[in-house]
């Protein structure tokens, strides 16, 4: 094998992964279809209002004697589209530190995520109520 080969190879491979790391950086934030406040309630849940907040990719959620505080990330283009809730602090303990794995949907004004509970390696696969996860419908604050 040439010698001068491998170098240039070690230079095209790191330039690569420095080049990736930097599309990493230069988009920390959810995606623009899910910034902003929301307001809606739960399916089959507790009855009450949940507020959603998400500023770049901070998260703030909160609902009927409930709270979370955490970091998102998306997935606009994906079918469906995937969200991943990290809880940073949270009214159940349990679940600090842990990812929520989830899908949403938009239409209009109107966001729908399905999503597991905290921990759970599994994304929903519909906007269904089950055992594992739970459904939320929102609607974007002007």
């Amino acid at each position: 094998m040439d010698t001068k080969v491998i170098p240039s190879f070690i230079v095209i491979c790191t330039l690569s992964l420095l080049a990736c790391k930097k599309d990493e950086i230069t988009n920390p934030n959810a995606p623009a279809e899910i910034q902003g406040t929301w307001t809606g309630y739960e399916l089959q849940g507790n009855p009450g209002a949940w507020t959603l907040q998400i500023n770049g990719s901070a998260l703030n959620s909160s609902g009927p004697g409930e709270w979370y505080k955490g970091s998102v990330s998306a997935k606009a283009e994906t079918n469906p589209k995937e969200v991943d809730f990290v809880v940073s602090e949270c009214s159940v303990p349990q679940y600090v530190g842990k990812t929520s794995l989830g899908i949403y949907k938009i239409a209009g004004d109107t966001l729908t995520i399905s999503e597991n509970e905290p921990g759970i390696n599994e994304r929903p696969t519909s906007f269904r109520v089950s055992f594992d996860n739970r459904v939320f419908v929102f609607l974007k604050q002007r």
